[in-house]
């Protein structure tokens, strides 16, 4: 049921998901009254009572609009590592969004194609590493980015996370680091399995899914129905 609205006037649409909703909604119980079990109400409520602040705290793959009919601004946000795709466009001072390009093509913005980009992946094979697109004047939010905008006013755009650089702690041992690892993935592989549709696994035959399924069934998962694709 999107858009959801709050009492306050905040209106959100929002694509992904929360991992770690029941305890956001925990943290918010004294100051939001929730009519739902959804991921989505908690997000609502994360925007309508800590703004652009609960950002650092989700923890899923999201990209959302948040618009505040108070103050008349909308807030954009996409994950820290851009799993969920936002795009946007403006004309005569008006902002369109979509997670797919062919919703802005449909709405009636030109296909013209963007050298620019189109030179970046012919010549060096990249794409997806900036905010331009195949498509003349059709911009993604680039990944762990905030974008916020007002009617008669120019956007802003924001970086609320980026990854510190990486380091080597050579004093840490080898069976110190694997059951180091070992745990952090198995607090993944329980979040992940916070779901109100049945869940499934892609087996490709490579280590990064087989270790996924073997952390299912040492955590006791298995026990219920999985889909595995291969």
């Amino acid at each position: 049921k999107q858009p959801s609205h709050s009492e306050s006037g905040m209106c959100l649409v929002f694509n992904g998901m929360i991992y770690n909703y029941l305890e956001l909604k925990n943290e918010l119980t004294r100051h939001y009254i929730f009519q739902s079990k959804s991921d989505t109400e908690v997000l609502l409520a994360s925007m309508d009572v800590w703004g652009i602040k609960c950002l650092p705290k989700l923890n899923g793959m999201f990209a959302f609009c948040a618009f505040d009919q108070e103050s008349e601004s909308a807030t954009f946000a996409r994950d820290r590592f851009g799993q969920k795709p936002l795009f946007y466009a403006f004309k005569n001072g008006r902002l369109f969004f979509a997670s797919e390009i062919k919703a802005l093509l449909a709405a009636g913005f030109e296909g013209r194609s963007n050298q620019k980009a189109w030179l970046e992946y012919l010549s060096k094979g990249t794409s997806d590493n900036d905010r331009e697109t195949f498509f003349e004047n059709i911009f993604q939010l680039g990944l762990s980015e905030v974008l916020t905008f007002k009617f008669g006013s120019a956007p802003k755009i924001s970086q609320y996370y980026k990854l510190s650089s990486s380091t080597i702690d050579k004093t840490i041992s080898q069976d110190a680091a694997a059951d180091q690892l070992y745990h952090l993935l198995a607090d993944v592989v329980n979040i992940h399995m916070r779901s109100d549709v049945p869940v499934g696994i892609s087996l490709s035959g490579g280590f990064d899914s087989s270790a996924l399924l073997a952390l299912l069934n040492d955590l006791g998962h298995l026990s219920k129905s999985i889909k595995c694709l291969a």
